[in-house]
């Protein structure tokens, strides 16, 4: 039987318990930790669309059976971003199920209190053998944790500054595969972020908001992001991400909501 995810991988750092409670229904939780966070000790927004991904994901599963699903829209906006030793809870349910879509929407909440919401669309494909078995009727649980690795996340995912190119790349390997064995939707968030974020070392900024839009499975690598346009009023940048090892194809365009980071002196936004 395929097993997904491998011990080293992304969503086990996430330290993830997912519950199917009900048709048409999922939640999840994930146990926060330092190395899921920002420089400036806020945890990354690409941590939660991560979880997002997951738990909308497995609930677009079973609502797309005996088909196979991929992430084709994903939006996440927070109301703040959480801060480690903090469990973060999403709460799934179907909008809609179709032949050739499933669009699910989460809330998210910390402490009982709203942290923000994301909807994500999802495509249904042919199940091919390598995709995961789950179950979909009946309640079921599993559980991804603890946490294998509380190292920085960006570090593990290959997610790094690329001075040659001005942009930042992501090493495409086993840590952040999916099931169809392409880059991870939530991996490719966390590098969106990331591209964000170092498109000014000298002005902090911390993402609110993501909007991505997957275009193309994102196979060979290393991804190159790269921030295309930028709207200084709303500190709205664009992202887009191509694969360099498939002649550059375009696999995800993004946009980022930012703020200066807490502490900061503002910057240039």
């Amino acid at each position: 039987m395929h097993t997904y995810p491998p011990a080293s991988h992304l969503l086990r750092d996430l330290g993830l318990a997912v519950t199917h409670d009900g048709p048409g229904t999922a939640g999840a939780v994930s146990r926060l930790h330092p190395g899921l966070a920002d420089p400036e000790g806020r945890v990354l927004v690409g941590v939660a669309a991560t979880v997002c991904d997951v738990v909308a994901g497995g609930l677009a599963a079973r609502a797309a059976a005996p088909g196979w699903i991929a992430t084709s829209d994903l939006h996440v906006a927070l109301v703040d971003a959480p801060v480690p030793h903090r469990e973060v809870r999403a709460t799934a349910r179907v909008l809609r199920a179709g032949r050739s879509t499933v669009v699910v929407e989460v809330d998210l909440h910390v402490g009982g209190s709203p942290l923000g919401s994301a909807s994500a669309a999802f495509a249904v494909l042919e199940r091919r053998a390598h995709n995961p078995e789950i179950p979909v009727a009946g309640t079921t649980h599993w559980e991804l944790g603890p946490a294998a690795s509380e190292a920085p996340v960006l570090a593990r995912a290959g997610i790094r500054p690329d001075p040659v190119t001005g942009g930042t790349s992501l090493t495409v390997g086993p840590y952040v595969r999916n099931s169809l064995g392409a880059v991870q939707g939530g991996a490719l968030a966390l590098l969106v972020e990331a591209a964000a974020r170092n498109q000014d070392p000298a002005a902090p900024l911390r993402a609110t908001e993501i909007h991505l839009t997957y275009l193309a499975l994102a196979r060979a690598g290393p991804l190159s992001a790269r921030v295309v346009a930028e709207e200084p009023a709303t500190g709205t940048r664009t992202v887009e991400v191509r694969d360099v090892g498939a002649e550059g194809r375009l696999t995800t365009l993004a946009t980022v909501g930012c703020a200066p980071s807490p502490g900061s002196s503002g910057g240039r936004r």
